[in-house]
């Protein structure tokens, strides 16, 4: 997904034509920019709490069926 937005952006910025109304621009662009912030702090969340929660249900799990996998 952020490979995509990354495109994206790079493909706003160097190939679409200039554009006429310059606010808009800027606020697509800023939009696109706070997203990708959004999506890299939401996957920085996911790595650092959910996963090693849902290891630590998984290992709980595991030793209260007695599954060793």
């Amino acid at each position: 997904m952020e490979e995509k937005l990354f495109d994206l952006k790079n493909i706003i910025i160097k190939y679409l034509p200039e554009p006429t109304d310059d606010r808009l621009s800027f606020k697509i662009l800023d939009d696109l920019f706070t997203l990708e912030k959004d999506l890299n702090e939401h996957a920085r969340m996911e790595n650092l709490i959910l996963i090693p929660k849902v290891e630590a249900m998984e290992f709980a799990l595991k030793k209260l069926t007695g599954k060793n996998d």
